[in-house]
């Protein structure tokens, strides 16, 4: 039997290989819903807009990166192509990654090849 890749071992995955980078803090977003207190008191709360992409990069150079992770085969839903393409109009990075090397990739790139 075939293991099936899922996006939220390569989040993991990622998010560990991030922490280990001096130059960068990586931080989680989650675009879906929270379910605060139970019975009549229950509420649901939205971390972030829908198409965020999954993790936000702050980089020592000041820049700030957008990633968003997919498997291999792993499609952008229409929400998260309009975000990207709204976000990179206003001239941000955002870019999608597919394995956990391309997250670091990425990151060494945008702060000059610094591990």
């Amino acid at each position: 039997m075939v293991k099936r890749e899922r996006e939220s071992d390569l989040l993991r995955a990622t998010m560990r290989a991030l922490a280990m980078m001096p130059h960068c803090h990586a931080l989680r977003l989650n675009a879906g819903l929270t379910i605060l207190g139970s019975g009549k008191a229950a509420r649901a709360i939205r971390g972030v807009e829908p198409g965020t992409p999954d993790v936000l990069v702050m980089l020592r150079n000041g820049r700030v990166l957008w990633i968003e992770l997919k498997t291999s085969t792993g499609k952008l839903s229409d929400a998260q192509t309009a975000w990207h393409a709204r976000a990179r109009s206003m001239g941000h990075d955002v870019l999608v990654a597919r394995s956990v090397q391309d997250a670091v990739d990425a990151v060494r790139e945008a702060t000059g090849g610094k591990p």
